[in-house]
């Protein structure tokens, strides 16, 4: 979730089949998803086929899924608010017809809020491809979350389950959090049909590949490529704006007036990252205003934009929010234990762009609101506490709140690169920054590779290790 802004500005039946092969993995496969998924009110059901590569070097007889939606159970206790607040009703997810090989499969919901979906198959070699498909039912809560009915709009991310990460041999088990974007996952390909009651129009990841209207009910079919996640968003009251920037559809959603407002800022930041960091990762950009507890959050060619911001708050937020399509969607990080990456290049994305388009004061504004965000909670933290926790790369578990987590994961970043680009001048850092782009997209990065794309370890360990005194 998108909380920096807010926070400074006041301080079909499935057959799957496998083959398995003995070559090493190619280094342009990705794993495909084929949804095929009904909404009707306070729910959507599908189905889902997985189909994908073991990359693991050692056999496995397994696959697992996270099942975000469970968060939004009555009974959880990682829950994207904290307990109580904010559901006026609860969500969550069911799995059947688990199948491997055209054959039912036995499957297990695990984890401590029924988190995990872990799908038996046969062994699967290295490299060895297989598909999983399964059914499932999704209820959405009425909530201004990623998932949740907002009275006006119908945001439906997490609402499908999505395969663990395989990383080390292991599968990456993710734990929801109410404090940042309690997600890590790899790029896949999607091919997503979605019902939906035809006075709704649909805001979605990916492009449009067709549209039916059959009676009551219209038929929208997607296709993503190499995307980090996928989500739609529904509203009976829309309307859409849109154009070509540089090759890239542009869409806009909401009302007249945010249309106008959201449309230019858009463009601009699509020309100005294009120019900066290299060639969008996708083939549309969609910008949707909905309800939505913060100022926003992005997905693979798509991003919400809470309809609580507005004026400055609102472009600050487009601008971030469009950030990551080049951070976390074309390179993306553990977001759950490394937030600080894609937050802070973000942070600093948006700090280049005003910077560099004719409105230098707002650039200061944003480091200077950063940087008494960061004293702020360093203050605070050595007054109550007599120390302040100011290490970088840790859990989204080790934060207290909101406040904690603003400072860490956005304030102290963006004063990070700041202080960079000061050492070795603006061009460089963009020419580097540019470079670590082209050589990990649709890949992910840790800490070390960063540093050792930028340079100046013992500069970034200062910061991340929590050393440096600002």
């Amino acid at each position: 979730m998108k909380k920096f802004i807010a926070a400074l500005l006041f301080i079909s039946a499935l057959l799957p089949v496998f083959a398995f092969s003995g070559c090493k993995k190619s280094s342009g496969y990705f794993p495909k998803y084929t949804i095929n998924a009904v909404y009707t009110e306070n729910k959507i059901e599908g189905t889902l086929e997985y189909e994908f590569k073991n990359p693991s070097d050692k056999p496995i007889d397994a696959i697992k899924f996270n099942l975000y939606a469970n968060a939004y159970s009555e009974k959880a206790k990682n829950r994207p608010v904290p307990y109580g607040s904010e559901l006026k009703n609860f969500g969550g997810t069911e799995i059947s017809d688990c199948l491997f090989c055209g054959s039912p499969a036995e499957f297990s919901v695990t984890g401590e809020d029924g988190n995990v979906l872990e799908i038996k198959t046969a062994e699967i070699p290295p490299n060895g491809s297989a598909k999983v498909s399964l059914s499932f039912s999704t209820v959405i809560p009425a909530a201004d979350l990623r998932l949740g009915d907002t009275g006006e709009t119908v945001n439906l991310g997490d609402f499908f389950p999505v395969a663990c990460k395989a990383e080390n041999g292991e599968f990456i088990e993710c734990e929801y959090s109410p404090v940042g974007d309690p997600y890590y996952s790899g790029c896949s390909d999607y091919d997503v049909t979605i019902t939906v009651p035809s006075e709704y129009v649909a805001a979605s990841s990916g492009s449009p590949v067709s549209s039916e209207t059959k009676g009551a009910a219209t038929v929208y079919r997607y296709s993503l490529k190499k995307g980090r996640d996928f989500a739609l968003c529904l509203s009976k009251n829309f309307t859409v704006k849109s154009e070509q920037v540089g090759g890239i559809t542009l869409n806009v959603y909401g009302d007249a007036e945010f249309s106008e407002r959201a449309l230019p800022a858009a463009r601009s930041a699509l020309r100005y990252f294009s120019s900066a960091f290299g060639k969008f990762p996708y083939e549309t950009m969609s910008v949707v205003k909905t309800g939505f507890l913060q100022g926003g959050m992005e997905y693979s060619g798509l991003c919400f934009i809470s309809d609580s911001a507005d004026g400055e708050k609102e472009e600050l937020t487009v601008v971030h929010e469009i950030a990551h399509e080049w951070w976390h969607c074309g390179v993306g990080n553990d977001q759950i234990n490394e937030a600080y990456i894609d937050e802070g290049l973000a942070e600093y994305s948006s700090y280049l762009y005003f910077a560099e388009n004719g409105n230098a004061e707002k650039a200061e504004e944003i480091l200077n609101r950063a940087t008494a965000a960061y004293k702020a909670y360093f203050d605070v933290g050595k007054i109550l506490r007599g120390e302040a926790n100011t290490v970088m790369n840790r859990p989204l578990s080790s934060f207290s709140g909101d406040y904690e987590y603003v400072a860490i994961a956005y304030a102290k970043p963006l004063i990070m690169f700041t202080e960079y680009e000061k050492t070795i001048g603006r061009n460089k850092a963009k020419r580097r920054l540019s470079a670590l782009y082209k050589d990990n997209l649709y890949g992910e990065i840790n800490s070390d590779a960063l540093i050792s794309a930028l340079g100046y370890p013992e500069f970034f360990r200062s910061y991340i290790d929590g050393k440096v005194i600002i």
